[in-house]
């Protein structure tokens, strides 16, 4: 499994080193006699032959740009249909690619669903276009996670006669069965009770956002996945009614069980953990049928195997890696967890389940929480014992029409709201997250062998040595925390918000972090949302390690503009809010709630952030209305004057250039978007900038940047740089020079 592993990245990242570590660590096996030559041999040509076949297999984005409108493949997913859209994976029949269909219901008619089913031959009528991909550090790229599933376009529709499609298959009857028991479990359970069922035994994720958000934070994620775990307990109980009710002798039991078993993946969702429980199991029975004994490492090591040549991709995706890296570091820590004291053994599970998968959670979530070791040590055996038996019971109750369900319905509500209750109560009081930023690739390979050497020290009750390298992983760990404040280099980031703005200034030695708006985002109904914070702004610090904001700037009440604000003041910690004395907003209030100083400064003031001066050149009045008022700072980063300037209009542009006239900047914040009401000829010919940066939303229903603008910037000869066409903008400085980075090319 570590040959094929090393093959596999040696060929997708060009990380040659790797070979050369898989043969010293085979010559040390070797030399220690922990194998033979023949092993040896065997290793090496597993390792030469999946080279081989994953640089011909690994399947790579070959799409090109098409008109053609018209699609005809075979649906080769489950169909997903709610209330707002249906959605399925499409295998095209002339060039064998997936795409995905997303059909969005019209408001008249969301309860008319389309004849479909999987397996069945359909003709899609629409623009086949390329999923969206990240255009911010930190941000989840859409775009990469479906191409782990091997989807490289997307067709969504609005008509519901676009999409044309006649019979079905085998596998289509499995998920017509788990959509009836959905269906079930939808009109016989109560609300409370029902999206625990369908989430922790049928892989139907319908939790509340907030309890998902909950679990995440307390590294409990696991828990509301189907797993290994869940699978084992349910194959445990079915086994243990079969046989301890002389229903079946063992024999005929096991033999039941290696036929069911494999059907439950697919009733569950398909998820590579269930799949990998599953398989795992069948396998462990089928040899116990046989009378063979196995190590457990061969048997994962097989299912590894299989999974990777049936599909090379899957080894991208979190859940298949997150399934099998904690449960070989479980199996190779058995020795380590043969205790006297159960409870010891569960927290030492708990540790190494977390620490065994904690590069590849900072590297795609940037923080964990180190107290989710002790929550785990409760969540777990409660949701073993008592959550998932109980909701498996409830299933089984519901489908023979049981009259007891509504009373265990009743108990499981009252137990389980207390649960949840506690864990909130936590959650509010006891969340220390540690924020370390995105975990470097070249670190990866020291820190598992630092575990290693953890865990086998462990494993030989050799505690002293055992304490020393976990002191060593908490260094990695500090060290990688610490990187930034050793940096020379500073950033400043203007992060594709749409169409609003937010900057981001990183001072070098992490002297200070310095935010310049907060765009935000409106529900389609006109309603605040946090979906900005969520998606770009809070990801994008966690990215950097940042927790703590040393001053929020805001240039204007308008929601483009500090309609994140409130949420960044209620996560993060916010050491002063910066506004002008027009600033009409209610942030101010939020912010002396959350205990922010509040600073209003107008032209002619200036406010230092970590002794960096920031020179405010308006307003010097109040203009009375929010865009003219917008807050115009000066500074100076490598060696270039900067200018940040809200939303200000030709007015506001004139009078600062009268109120400064030798006044000229190397780089410019285009105000307002690119609107032509901006941006003047006498204010760009003034100020003379070199660069101008333009953070606009692509195809923006305004038309930003305006064709006046463009051709303003052209004729003076001034580089821009736009977030509809290029995404965030980087600058890298130091002392006296500095460099672009866009984030899309």
């Amino acid at each position: 499994m570590f040959a094929i592993l090393t093959s596999y990245y040696t060929v997708t990242t060009n990380q040659y080193y790797l070979l050369l570590l898989l043969l010293i660590w085979l010559i040390i096996l070797f030399k220690s006699k922990r194998i033979n030559i023949i092993k040896l041999l065997s290793i090496i040509a597993c390792f030469s032959f999946s080279c081989f076949y994953f640089s011909h297999h690994i399947i790579v984005d070959e799409t090109t740009e098409s008109d053609s409108t018209y699609t005809k493949g075979v649906i080769t997913s489950e169909i997903t249909d709610n209330d707002s859209h249906t959605t399925f994976t499409l295998t095209e029949d002339k060039s064998n690619r997936n795409m995905l269909i997303t059909h969005f219901k019209r408001a008249s008619d969301p309860n008319s669903p389309i004849d479909l089913h999987t397996g069945a031959v359909c003709t899609v009528i629409g623009a086949r276009v390329k999923p969206e991909s990240a255009s911010n550090p930190g941000q989840f790229d859409y775009q990469s996670y479906l191409a782990d599933k091997e989807i490289f376009e997307q067709i969504t529709v609005e008509d519901r006669s676009a999409i044309s499609c006649t019979g079905s298959s085998i596998v289509d009857s499995l998920f017509q069965l788990r959509k009836n028991m959905l269906d079930k479990i939808e009109n016989e359970i109560s609300s409370y009770t029902n999206p625990w069922i369908r989430a922790l035994i049928l892989g139907d994720e319908q939790l509340d956002e907030d309890i998902i958000a909950l679990f995440q934070r307390w590294n409990l994620s696991h828990i509301l996945a189907i797993s290994g775990l869940h699978v084992g307990l349910i194959i445990g109980i079915f086994y243990f009614i079969l046989v301890k009710t002389q229903v079946l002798t063992r024999e005929r039991a096991r033999n039941i069980m290696i036929l069911l078993i494999p059907l439950y993946p697919l009733l569950s969702g398909g998820a590579p953990s269930v799949w990998r429980a599953s398989m795992m199991s069948c396998i462990v029975i089928f040899l116990m049928r046989k009378g063979i004994k196995l190590p457990a490492t061969d048997i994962i090591s097989m299912v590894f195997i299989a999974f990777i040549f049936i599909n090379p991709t899957s080894i991208n995706q979190l859940g298949f890696q997150f399934s099998f890296i904690v449960t070989t570091a479980i199996i190779l820590s058995k020795k380590a967890l043969s205790l006297h004291f159960r409870t010891l053994s569960i927290l030492r599970i708990s540790f190494i389940s977390l620490m065994s998968v904690l590069p590849i959670q900072l590297f795609h979530f940037y923080f964990f929480n180190p107290l989710s070791i002790f929550i785990n040590l409760i969540f777990v055996p409660y949701f073993s014992f008592f959550v998932i038996p109980m909701m498996l019971l409830m299933l089984f109750m519901t489908l023979i029409q049981s009259p007891f369900v509504p009373y265990m319905d009743l108990l499981f509500t009252h137990v389980h709201q207390i649960a949840i209750d506690g864990l909130t109560k936590m959650d509010e009081s006891l969340f220390f997250p540690w924020v370390i930023g995105e975990f470097p690739i070249s670190m990866l390979i020291p820190y598992y062998i630092i575990f290693f050497l953890l865990m086998k020290n462990l494993s030989n009750n050799q505690l002293v040595r055992a304490f020393c390298y976990g002191l060593l992983l908490v260094i990695v760990l500090v060290s990688i925390s610490l990187k930034p404040y050793l940096n020379p280099e500073g950033t400043i980031t203007m992060l594709d918000v749409g169409q609003g703005d937010s900057l981001v200034i990183e001072l070098p030695y992490r002297k200070a972090v310095i935010m310049i708006d907060a765009a935000g985002s409106m529900t389609y109904d006109f309603e605040p949302s946090d979906k900005i914070f969520k998606q770009v702004i809070k990801p994008f610090l966690y990215s950097k390690g940042i927790t703590t904001l040393d001053a929020l700037v805001l240039s204007h009440e308008d929601h483009d503009h500090d309609g994140s604000a409130p949420f960044i003041l209620e996560e993060f910690k916010v050491k002063q809010l910066v506004t002008s004395p027009y600033y009409t907003g209610s942030v101010p209030k939020v912010a002396e709630e959350n205990s922010v100083n509040v600073q209003k400064v107008k032209a002619g003031n200036v406010f230092k952030v970590a002794n960096h001066p920031f020179y405010v050149v308006s307003p010097e009045k109040n203009y009375a209305t929010t865009n003219e008022n917008s807050l115009v700072v000066l500074s100076e980063f490598g060696g270039f004057d900067w200018m940040f300037t809200g939303d200000i209009n030709h007015e506001v542009e004139e009078d600062i250039v009268q109120s400064y006239p030798e006044l000229t900047v190397e780089i410019l914040k285009v105000a307002h978007h690119g609107s032509k009401t901006s941006s003047s000829e006498a204010f760009l010919t003034e100020i003379n900038p070199m660069v101008v940066l333009i953070s606009v939303g692509e195809n923006n229903r305004f038309g930003h940047p305006h064709k006046e603008v463009l051709e303003r910037m052209n004729k003076n000869g001034v580089y821009m740089h736009r977030t509809d066409e290029k995404g965030a903008i980087e600058f890298k400085f130091s002392k006296n020079r500095g460099t672009f980075m866009p984030t899309s090319p």
